[in-house]
């Protein structure tokens, strides 16, 4: 996320009813069929994509017009400025600085995209939101944020602590080679200590919402239903033959 006068830059994963089908076999109904492609390999491939393709487009119509878009991001404590909360992320201060923030987009996207699209979704929006308002409240006077990097730290956040909280221990060790890999490095991003024009503020409220996406969204697999077990019809008694 950048800001405005000094733009600031942030650097910057059940089934339903289960009909019968012929044969005796069942199928199971749950997701519709574009969120199951949606969450399959390809199909989070060519949504990262589409959605990496859509913030370039973004920045280079942004360099043809000389930076204009860069005024509609956040802009702390402005009435004005609060749309920025919705635009801010689709927006980036340069193209290094988008640059910085695409290899997270596509690895944190596709990996929490795949076998999770629904629940990712969600906690994107999340942490869209969440650090929107975390810039516009506690970003310097006379700034205007720009930026991805607090939905990738949501992301970040999310898949980190998601397995912990889910109990699934793949998605726990998942989290803990992203906390090695990515993490420690990212720490220093969502502390005041970070470089003047980092928008701290964001990632901070950003990782925030991740991990409040996985407390609302996967906690809840932690609780499985109980089995049902099926019932034997009980036939009739039949009368027996005259005479008995």
């Amino acid at each position: 996320m950048i800001r405005g006068a000094r733009v600031n830059r942030t650097y910057s994963w059940w089934m339903g009813s289960i009909p019968a089908v012929p044969g005796g076999a069942v199928a199971p109904v749950g997701r519709s069929g574009r969120a199951d492609r949606l969450g399959s390999w390809r199909g989070a491939a060519v949504a990262v994509a589409v959605v990496l393709g859509v913030l370039w487009a973004v920045e280079l119509v942004n360099v043809v017009t000389g930076d204009r878009l860069d005024s509609l991001g956040i802009r702390p404590r402005s009435l004005v400025g609060i749309p920025g909360i919705l635009a801010a992320p689709l927006l980036h201060a340069s193209v290094s600085h988008l640059l910085d923030n695409t290899v997270l987009l596509a690895v944190l996207g596709w990996i929490g995209l795949v076998g999770n699209s629904r629940r990712f979704v969600a906690v994107t929006g999340i942490a869209w939101v969440a650090s929107g308002l975390g810039a516009w409240l506690l970003g310097a006077s006379g700034s205007v944020v720009v930026g991805a990097s607090g939905v990738v730290y949501g992301w970040l956040a999310y898949l980190i602590v998601r397995g912990w909280v889910a109990h699934r221990l793949s998605q726990a060790v998942l989290g803990v080679a992203l906390l090695v890999f990515v993490g420690f490095s990212a720490i220093w991003g969502v502390l005041p200590l970070t470089a003047a024009n980092v928008s701290w503020q964001g990632h901070l409220f950003g990782a925030a919402g991740g991990v409040l996406g996985a407390l609302l969204l996967d906690a809840r697999r932690t609780a499985r239903p109980r089995p049902v077990l099926p019932v034997t019809p009980t036939l009739p008694t039949l009368p027996g033959p005259p005479g008995e």
